[in-house]
């Protein structure tokens, strides 16, 4: 064990130091890892106070520290983080079981951070993943995703993307799921960047459809 000098003045052995035999600074030692004293002129080992469980105790400690979050301390001599993929969000862990694969939508990624859920972009489809993968091309993920979302027809979606966008004016894909947009033939039309159709089924389109959607009016 560590030995430690008297405390300045008085013949006892300072905080958390335990004496064997008289007190001088040949025999004061350190309570060790896994007991704490908070008292002085203790004169054996048997003195020092075991760590309760939940906590820790270094060498030397004067009190017991509550085993933090994201951690565990199986022996009361020391905190250890939890494994990448896993969390535990209370304090007091006693064993590896404790800490808790990390839920689809969110990530976990050890150093004794808690769960992180995923950013817009990304998506986690299983439980305990240490990374958020990035959303696919022609699909869109919201912020937690746990599955990429189909991006519908004559919109696309770059990887990495929070949203579909549709195509512009004259554009359009070919089905959903798309990354890019193509150039509508010159024989046909787009309104609104959503499909391209001839000037026959655009004549025909208005005509069936003038008194029932004023929103198509508006497109045409």
């Amino acid at each position: 064990h560590t030995r430690y000098p008297l405390v300045t003045g008085v013949q006892t052995c300072a905080l958390p130091i335990y004496a064997t035999g008289s007190s001088n600074i040949n025999n004061c030692k350190a309570c060790p890892a896994g007991y704490f004293s908070n008292q002085i002129a203790r004169t054996s080992i048997d003195d020092c106070i075991p760590c309760p469980l939940g906590s820790f105790c270094l060498e030397s400690s004067t009190h017991p520290t509550i085993c933090p979050s994201n951690n565990y301390c199986p022996d009361a001599k020391k905190n250890i983080e939890c494994p990448v993929g896993t969390s535990f969000s209370g304090t007091g862990a006693t064993q590896l079981s404790d800490c808790i694969k990390c839920s689809p939508g969110y990530y976990c990624s050890g150093n004794g951070f808690s769960a992180i859920i995923c950013p817009i972009g990304t998506y986690s489809s299983k439980n305990g993943a240490s990374t958020c993968d990035s959303c696919p091309e022609g699909y869109y993920c919201e912020y937690g995703a746990i599955f990429p979302r189909l991006c519908e027809k004559n919109t696309i979606a770059t990887k990495g993307s929070g949203g579909c966008t549709p195509c512009p004016s004259g554009q359009f894909t070919n089905g959903p799921g798309e990354s890019a947009c193509f150039e509508c033939p010159s024989s046909n039309f787009s309104i609104n960047g959503w499909w391209c159709m001839t000037l026959f089924e655009k004549l025909d389109r208005k005509s069936t459809r003038l008194n029932s959607s004023h929103e198509w009016i508006s497109r045409m």
